[in-house]
């Protein structure tokens, strides 16, 4: 996919786009909801649709479906042994003084199918999802991160930084 960088704005020749405006300014404050010591973060979707994110929980979430679609786990012990995963939880959990993240929401399903010499073959389906177009130019969270923000922190909790979702079919 080709990218462009127009007026300090990251494009796409997809129809669907996803883009971070980055203004400069204070983190915000804490505004997580911590649940038996852990912050439950929902799978999301992301698709093609007109939206502006600003709050701390979605675009939390965005980094969570960010790790799912780039380092592709198949199940929660996996999610959670990923680079990203740990590196999202830590900086989460430092921050928010908690124990960090759950992901306990997000569901992976396994579905398996026979071809016709009978070899059988598998592939992992999960909940949520970020709009193909958006992350295939990313290798991992640090990837996106560090093309789009000063870090984790700043992206989740600075009220500056917005997650705008469009697409060129409106």
């Amino acid at each position: 996919m080709k990218r462009q960088i127009r007026q300090s704005v990251f494009e796409t020749n997809s129809s669907s786009m996803h883009s971070v405006t980055l203004c400069s300014g204070p983190l915000d404050a804490n505004q997580m909801y911590i649940e038996d010591g852990y912050i439950v973060v929902p799978a999301k979707e992301f698709g093609w649709g007109v939206s502006k994110h600003c709050d701390q929980l979605t675009k939390l979430a965005y980094l969570l479906m960010m790790i799912v679609e780039t380092e592709n786990p198949t199940n929660i012990k996996e999610l959670h042994q990923t680079k990203g995963f740990n590196d999202l939880n830590n900086a989460i959990a430092s921050y928010c003084n908690c124990n960090g993240i759950s992901a306990a929401e997000l569901k992976f399903e396994t579905k398996f199918w026979t071809d016709k010499d009978g070899t059988k073959n598998y592939y992992t389906t999960h909940e949520g999802y970020i709009d193909h177009q958006s992350c295939v130019d990313y290798k991992d969270l640090d990837d996106f991160i560090s093309n789009k923000t000063n870090g984790i922190l700043d992206f989740v909790f600075n009220p500056k930084v917005v997650l705008h979702i469009a697409n060129d079919n409106m």
